[in-house]
């Protein structure tokens, strides 16, 4: 329960708000900086791979930008934020300045970039399965740039509408979510039926065809359309959308349920770790593309080196005496 019985003075911080301040604050500055390091080699070496067709390539570099961002603006707001709760001693009254404004406009923006182009992502995939050697065509550069454009214009205004319009704020976050969320499941369901069609089908001819006849009309198909490395991509689209989904679920589940219920110690305590979960999902990306992504580890590898070798005393070769 909430102490309200300090009146007369300073209220005392309780056990499990000190807990959470403490924790997530460190937790964030560590997360600043492998979020910030991570997405600056993953963007690196997303210009070095040529194995990405040039859209996706886009749609990944937007993702590991907005990932960066967490890094460099998202994390030290909100530990700005948490020492500043911290020091008014969870007083909710003192916390409604121009701090916790820009916190949300900025933190909001960028949760939105990385919600959007996820969704343009699982569109991608599923154009890619339905247009087959039709889709280099159809999935061009330009496109895919006026659709990053256009959901980093949408970010701004959904966010700087806690401003201006604090409704329409509420109404844009908690519809934006469900929305892309709706079209990124209902994209991976498509899609992994589909394949799991492809595969059935696959079996059924072996067992009724010879392999050569197989073989050569797969090698006929691949030439439009290569099934096995789509399959790889999609998946690691589905790994990406599953990490997004565990790290922003508990936060949203929260708000929702935080909204008819008490909001006291316990529930603020977990609305700062789930938080600090929403923003550690900028890290988690980095790793996945390095796993799941052809050709990322190795290019990341090299740029570590690169880094690092940037660090290394030169070794001038001059004797002393």
């Amino acid at each position: 329960m909430t102490e309200q019985s300090n009146s007369s003075t300073a209220p005392k911080l309780s056990q499990v708000l000190l807990v959470s301040y403490i924790g997530n604050s460190v937790l964030n500055v560590l997360l600043s900086f492998t979020a910030t390091f991570g997405n600056i080699v993953i963007a690196i070496s997303l210009r070095k791979i040529s194995s990405l067709h040039a859209p996706s390539k886009a749609l990944y570099f937007s993702l590991a930008l907005s990932d960066l961002g967490v890094g460099l603006i998202g994390h030290p707001l909100f530990l700005a934020y948490l020492l500043t709760e911290m020091n008014s001693y969870g007083d909710s009254s003192n916390s409604h300045g121009s701090l916790h404004a820009l916190h949300n406009v900025l933190s909001v923006f960028l949760c939105a970039v990385s919600l959007l182009t996820m969704t343009a992502i699982s569109v991608d995939r599923l154009l890619a399965l339905r247009l087959k050697f039709r889709y280099r065509e159809t999935v061009t550069l330009r496109r895919v740039s006026m659709t990053l454009i256009f959901s980093y214009i949408l970010s701004a205004v959904m966010s700087s509408a806690y401003i201006w319009y604090h409704p329409l704020y509420l109404g844009a976050n908690y519809g934006g979510i469900f929305l892309c969320a709706l079209v990124i499941s209902v994209c991976c369901i498509l899609v992994y039926r589909a394949i799991r069609k492809q595969s059935t089908r696959q079996v059924f001819h072996f067992s009724k065809r010879n392999l050569q006849s197989i073989e050569h009309k797969r090698s006929a198909d691949d030439s439009c359309f290569n099934m096995v490395t789509y399959r790889r991509s999609f998946y690691s689209t589905l790994y990406v959308y599953a990490s997004l989904s565990i790290c922003y679920l508990p936060y949203v589940c929260l708000k929702i349920v935080g909204g008819y219920t008490e909001w006291d110690d316990r529930v603020t305590a977990a609305f700062y770790w789930c938080g600090t979960l929403v923003l550690f999902n900028s890290t988690l990306n980095p790793l996945l593309y390095c796993w799941r992504i052809q050709g990322i580890k190795q290019a990341a590898k090299q740029t570590v080196k690169n880094i690092f070798s940037c660090f290394k005393p030169c070794e001038t070769g001059v004797a002393y005496a």
